[in-house]
């Protein structure tokens, strides 16, 4: 597992510095994860813990599947559960004026450039909280935090685990 952690924060690293170019090429990280060696016991253990009675997409916008506003570990995830069959990958937005709730309690979607709607037990669309939820909840907080945004990001708290953090989960 340590020789798995140190090649995602060498991938990590390496799509930080391209991001920090002007004009850096895209770095595809769907890529740079299926180079990875994945031992096999691991995609074992993983696979064990998939359910087989549920069908998962994952919706993207981005040509690369993932954005560096994610956590490594998020995006390592989405791979290895791509990678085995669990979820699959679709190129497109999806919002709440896309989902139609049908009478019969399912919902159905209209993905761009289709005509026939899909239809789903369930959608959950996590995008995060809109831009401005912060300044309308609590508008004083918003106004006491403003020196400190942009500067949170350069933090980069989610690229690695922290010692601390890895012995927690390693026990």
């Amino acid at each position: 597992m340590r020789k798995l952690q140190d090649e995602l924060q060498a991938i990590e690293y390496k799509t930080k510095q391209m991001s920090l170019i002007r004009d850096a090429r895209f770095i595809n990280l769907q890529q740079e994860y299926g180079a990875l060696g994945l031992a096999p016991a691991f995609l074992d253990e993983v696979r064990k813990k998939i359910r087989n009675d549920t069908e998962v997409w994952f919706n993207f916008t981005s040509p690369g599947r993932y954005t560096l506003g994610s956590a490594t570990l998020n995006r390592f995830l989405v791979f290895i559960l791509i990678k085995l069959g669990a979820i699959k990958p679709k190129r497109a937005t999806l919002d709440e004026k896309t989902v139609t709730r049908r009478p019969d309690g399912k919902y159905a979607i209209t993905w761009p450039k289709s005509t026939e709607p899909q239809i789903f037990d369930r959608v959950v669309i996590r995008h995060g909280p809109p831009v401005d939820y912060l300044a309308e909840v609590f508008p004083e907080l918003e106004v006491a935090c403003a020196p400190l945004r942009g500067k949170l990001p350069s933090l980069d708290l989610t690229s690695a685990l922290d010692a601390a953090t890895r012995a927690y989960f390693a026990s």
